[in-house]
């Protein structure tokens, strides 16, 4: 029926892998451990029927057609850093390049 109305999923996909299961009281971790899976499985099933993925802020969701991807005329806002913050948290603090609305600001 999704697919049929052009109803979008936006999944909530990082919280299964954000989840310290251990952590969790005995009957939360009975309960995520049996629907994570589900959760995981109908999105697969949504994928293959065709139903539309989205994040929160999808550009295409939100009917806004001048953001959703780096290109020309597109309003974006970027910050490039020398490296890779996921390695090296201290790479935000000397940006090389920043974008805001699309234009660079020095």
């Amino acid at each position: 029926m999704m697919k049929e109305h052009g109803t979008w999923l936006v999944p909530t996909r990082a919280l299964g892998s954000l989840i310290n299961m251990e952590a969790l009281p005995p009957l939360l971790r009975r309960k995520a451990a049996e629907v994570l899976p589900m959760a995981e499985a109908s999105l697969r099933k949504a994928i293959q029927a065709g139903v539309k993925i989205a994040l929160g802020t999808d550009a295409q969701l939100l009917g806004t057609a001048d953001r959703g991807e780096i290109a020309v005329g597109m309003l974006a806002d970027l910050v490039a850093v020398p490296g890779n913050p996921l390695q090296d948290i201290t790479a935000t603090e000397r940006p090389v390049f920043v974008m805001k609305d699309g234009v660079r600001v020095r």
